[in-house]
């Protein structure tokens, strides 16, 4: 179901119900912008790479939030759903609010373009919001307006000495106020007066309010939809009760302005099993927009976000892991939902809990997020069922598990994990505990200028035997030898001897660090840099890179092996090339670049 401001408040508590009754709730969003530049590397430590999204992505807005809320019928013993799809969009409150300032990244807002997304129905009916923090503000700062306004209108200020030229216009209109204020002929309460500027407005205030001060008369500023402003008398109400009644009004409008915020309050109150695919980005913007700052350190981030969403399960790490990593060879949602329609799956029945409130696999709406909730449910459960008719280490003898029976909690090394796009080494965020520690002695990071190509890299660590290079800058590259043993040796060559590179036509300096004091920098303005850079490939057809001493060739944006022996005292490359899809000029959490491709 869409929800939009409109009808926001009516669905709302229907939507509590549906999270409060929940076996377990999927959530997706869609967003304005995806990364503002920082890259994602394949050796980038879990903190690195929440600290990317921290600063790399906060400043974009979610803009649509998807919530499927499924339940288990006793009575039919079958799975229903309930999914709306809501349009967000802060708006301030009253006219004393500051605007929000965001970003936006063109490649994501023509991806949600051409996937038939409203912009139009998102700026015009967009839900508002706003967090505890912000509440206090926007509240703080409407306290200061309301005693700034009291102010003003006490008789204890000094009069305003009106402008000649002010002067004509001033008593013109005083005098329809005064007429209207005592003509008993006309059944209207309210007279709207021309256009005037602030100031003259405020004279009036001042002229009328002086020569009235007892009347049950009332002057207020009405905005037009053109957005100007008019002056408006009405007569019936005391000045007392009209500023009583303004104030709860501006109360009520501050409340009113928590908006979404509330649906968040309601996952936190109820805590369902919180289910995502990918959902790491997700989370850092529902805890950022909707309940206080992202902390900055890491830890704390992982347990505030426990504290808020004490269950999460994300179907991206479920099929990283044994036994789904097995038999599932693509886990974009996608593709993943056509896996589970099939064996060894167990496609579950799964129909709308209330008229107006679902989605149907046979009318796809993917990039509508309450459509990727709905699908990442259904994916859910099928993954479910499988893991509980087939443990880990059970070899997939166990039995087949009804879909006609409700699920049993997963087993703790699928819950609380989130996944961590394009990380080789640390491939989980663990909410619960501390991520296990590889051993990444083999890898080393090098500076070099940028002029620097792939298969100078290569030419570098030759003597080493083949490499993995995965660019970090245009001027810094983690380079992972095949040949752990061989560590010692690049410590001993490269790093302690500093050398200069041979056999180039300039001898340019280069720096290699183990990749402990590049995670641990003493000295900071050491770490290469981690913006946007182009890389030089050999061709435009051609990722491979061939090293030759001789000629200084480029090599690939993406990381490639190369193997690289002496043969009749020369070079050549082995037909043993791997490369790693993590461009250089991919952004950080390319959910956008997944999407486009194959949908992680």
């Amino acid at each position: 179901m869409e929800v939009t401001k409109q009808n926001f408040k009516e669905i709302l508590p229907e939507v509590e119900e549906a999270i409060k009754s929940a076996e377990f709730v999927t959530i997706d969003g869609e967003f304005t912008g995806l990364s503002n530049g920082l890259i994602t590397t394949p050796y980038d430590t879990p903190t690195q790479y929440y600290n990317k999204i921290r600063n790399g992505a906060m400043d974009f807005l979610l803009i649509q939030f998807g919530l499927c809320a499924f339940k288990y019928d006793k009575m039919t013993k079958k799975y229903t759903h309930q999914a709306y799809n809501f349009y967000i969009f802060p708006k301030p409150p009253h006219s004393s609010s500051p605007d929000t300032r965001f970003l936006c990244q063109s490649s994501s807002i023509d991806f949600l373009i051409n996937n038939g997304f409203d912009f139009n129905k998102l700026f015009r009916d967009g839900i508002p919001y706003l967090n505890k923090k912000s509440h206090g503000e926007q509240e703080a700062r409407l306290k200061i307006v309301q005693e700034q306004r009291a102010q003003s209108n006490s008789p204890s200020r000094g009069k305003i000495l009106i402008p000649p030229e002010l002067a004509g216009v001033v008593h013109d209109t005083c005098a329809d106020i005064e007429r209207f204020l005592f003509d008993n002929t006309t059944e209207s309460n309210e007279l709207e007066c021309p256009r005037l500027n602030g100031f003259v407005r405020k004279l009036i205030y001042q002229e009328i309010y002086a020569k009235f001060p007892n009347e049950n008369l009332i002057l207020d500023t009405k905005i037009l939809p053109d957005k100007t402003y008019v002056l408006v008398a009405r007569k019936g109400q005391s000045k007392a009760q009209f500023e009583e009644e303004r104030c709860q009004r501006e109360q009520k409008e501050l409340e009113d302005a928590i908006g979404f915020s509330s649906v968040i309050s309601l996952l936190t109150k109820h805590s369902p099993c919180l289910v995502g695919h990918n959902m790491l980005l997700d989370l850092c913007h529902l805890v950022n927009r909707f309940c206080f700052d992202l902390p900055e350190d890491y830890v704390s981030f992982k347990s505030a976000l426990h504290c808020i969403f004490p269950q999460i399960v994300d179907t991206k790490h479920l099929c990283a892991q044994s036994p789904l990593r097995e038999i599932i060879t693509n886990s974009a949602l996608s593709p993943l939902l056509e896996t589970v329609q099939k064996e060894p799956f167990t496609k579950i029945p799964c129909k709308a809990g209330l008229p107006g409130r679902g989605y149907s696999i046979s009318n796809e709406k993917y990039h509508e997020a309450g459509y990727d909730a709905y699908i990442t449910g259904l994916v859910f459960l099928s993954l479910s069922h499988y893991l509980q008719s087939h443990p880990p280490g059970g070899g997939g003898g166990g039995g087949e598990t009804s879909p006609s029976l409700p699920l049993s909690p997963l087993p703790d090394q699928y819950r609380n994990k989130l996944h961590l796009m394009r990380l080789t080494h640390y491939p989980y965020v663990d909410l619960k505990g501390t991520e296990p520690t590889p051993d990444l002695s083999h890898v080393f990071v090098v500076n070099f200028p940028a002029t620097w190509k792939s298969n100078n890299i290569a030419d570098l660590f030759s003597s080493y035997g083949p490499v993995n290079i995965s660019w970090i800058s245009d001027k810094a590259a983690f380079v992972a030898l095949h040949k752990k043993g061989e560590k010692n040796r690049v410590i001993k060559d490269l790093i302690r001897k500093k050398k200069n590179t041979g056999d180039l036509n300039q001898r340019t300096e280069y720096l290699v660090r183990t990749y402990a004091e590049y995670t641990e920098p003493k000295d900071k303005s050491t770490a290469p840099p981690s913006q946007h850079s182009k890389r030089k490939r050999t061709s435009s057809n051609n990722s491979d890179v061939a090293v030759n001493k001789k000629l200084p060739g480029g090599g690939p944006s993406s990381s490639t092996i190369q193997d690289v022996s002496s043969q009749n005292g020369k070079k050549k490359t082995s037909s043993q090339t791997k490369t790693e899809h993590t461009t250089p000029l991919s952004p950080t959490l390319s959910k956008q670049f997944e999407e486009n491709t194959d949908w992680d």
